[in-house]
């Protein structure tokens, strides 16, 4: 199984990791606060 996305964070990828453990993941930016500026004008 693999999981390809732009943005996470260290929790996320914890929890992820946690209930799938063969999973691939390629992520391009890894963040310690999660980024909500998608979508703002």
């Amino acid at each position: 199984m693999m999981l390809v996305t732009l943005l996470s964070t260290p929790d996320v990828l914890g929890r992820i990791c946690k209930f799938y453990s063969d999973i691939t993941i390629v992520i391009s930016e890894i963040n310690t606060i999660a980024p909500n500026h998608f979508g703002q004008q």
